[in-house]
């Protein structure tokens, strides 16, 4: 495969498994540094594994455990990412959370939206993201169209927060500016060997059903594909929108 990437610092948070996987995978192939995080012990394991299949690739990992609802936590590990690559290209805001049947009322807002508007603004703050970089947000199809398009009930927590993570993001646009930081936003419909899949599959078999009938199911690799595509198209403008 083409080394387009060689150089290059991609950050993704939820790299271990799914659709974070993916691109963590398409860019160590294609030469890229990467740093993947996960959420807690449990999935260590995991984790690790996925750390050593993507330096088979010959490239630098470093695989950080990271709560992306604690701020503290979240400046440690830019700090961990500085000291060891001294930047990053590509901060991929993957991680999402809403679906879980534990967690308190506000969960879902702290990491869909409060946790990705911290991430872009600590990075910026500490010089991580400098000029030519991208924060890229992956999100739904389900969350992009709402409210105009109401998603299924027992996916509105994920939708509401998503939206409002999009907005406020787009929102910073003017100020990442002045860093000539872009700002991406990849639109996708149910992806299949996903966590959200998983649940989805196990609690809510009908909405899968329809969107495989109707064809609205892709794979990791093809968000992994749009995402990397802001890196390698210069033209592209801060501010647009990957649509699968």
């Amino acid at each position: 495969m083409i080394q387009l990437l060689t150089g290059k610092t991609i950050f993704i948070t939820g790299g271990t498994r799914g659709i974070g996987k993916a691109i963590a995978l398409a860019a160590a192939q294609q030469g890229a540094q990467v740093v993947i995080t996960y959420r807690d012990h449990a999935k260590a394991r995991r984790a690790t594994q996925t750390k050593h299949l993507l330096e088979k690739s010959g490239v630098q990992v470093l695989l950080l455990q990271l709560d992306i609802t604690d701020i503290n936590q979240i400046r440690q590990g830019l700090q961990e990412t500085k000291q060891a690559f001294g930047k990053i290209d590509a901060l991929v805001l993957n991680a999402a959370g809403g679906l879980e049947a534990d967690k308190d009322a506000d969960y879902a807002m702290r990491f869909n939206r409060d946790a990705n508007l911290w991430l872009v603004n600590e990075a910026r703050e500490i010089g991580l993201l400098g000029n030519g970089a991208w924060a890229i947000f992956i999100t739904s199809t389900w969350a992009h169209d709402y409210p105009q398009i109401e998603p299924p009930s027992f996916y509105l927590p994920v939708a509401t927060t998503k939206r409002a993570a999009e907005d406020a993001l787009l929102a910073l646009i003017p100020e990442l500016a002045h860093n000539r930081v872009g700002m991406g936003v990849v639109v996708a419909p149910l992806v299949s060997d996903t966590g959200a899949y998983a649940v989805i599959k196990l609690r809510h078999r009908e909405a899968l059903a329809q969107e495989a009938e109707e064809g609205r199911m892709i794979s990791p690799e093809t968000v992994a594909e749009a995402t990397l595509s802001y890196l390698k198209k210069p033209e592209v403008e801060s501010g647009h929108i990957i649509y699968l």
